[in-house]
């Protein structure tokens, strides 16, 4: 939670975590630990478009981090000229 200070980041955390037992969620973030900390599915954006959407249980099954999935997608765009 980025630009909040520790006890309201963690109030943050809580209500999106509440709502998330009964609700789909939407979080919008650069900070990709916290999007690990507390989210089930991260979809990738470029220029207003989903790119690529990711379970973060399958990252982890194969043994990879949400970091490296952003990076590997940027190599991907990039290489396809759509960068």
């Amino acid at each position: 939670m980025n630009g909040l200070d520790p006890e309201e980041a963690q109030r943050m955390r809580n209500l999106i975590l509440a709502h998330a037992a009964t609700s789909a969620v939407v979080v919008s973030s650069h900070n990709l630990g916290d999007l690990e900390r507390f989210c089930t599915h991260v979809a990738f954006a470029r220029d207003g478009r989903v790119v690529k959407t990711v379970r973060l249980a399958d990252l982890a099954a194969a043994g990879t981090t949400l970091e490296s999935e952003y990076f590997q997608i940027e190599r991907s765009l990039t290489e396809d000229g759509r960068f």
